[in-house]
């Protein structure tokens, strides 16, 4: 697989993270946690939810649903604001 990432990325401990396929990089501190993670293949995660956060892609794709939205695709590059998708679509749901 080709390497993404940058050498000081590559610098950081990898994740413990129970996943195959999936390389994982970790940087934690007091007020951030930023996890750049490689997928050598795909993967169908368990359903789980979080606290605000952002997300991009590099190389490749995702596909994920929201509070039940499904079919949101975040492709090469993308930035993706998990929060305002959520809000944009409790908008519509509500109307």
């Amino acid at each position: 697989m080709e390497n993404l990432f940058p050498e000081p990325i590559l610098k950081l401990p990898k994740a413990d993270i129970a996943i195959e396929g999936l390389e994982a990089y970790l940087s934690q501190g007091e007020n951030h946690q930023i996890l750049y993670m490689k997928f050598s293949e795909d993967v169908d995660l368990a359903e789980h939810s979080q606290d605000e956060q952002w997300g991009g892609v590099l190389e490749g794709k995702i596909e994920l649903s929201i509070q039940s939205f499904e079919g949101y695709v975040l492709n090469n590059y993308g930035i993706l604001d998990f929060v305002s998708l959520l809000l944009k679509s409790l908008k519509k749901r509500s109307i």
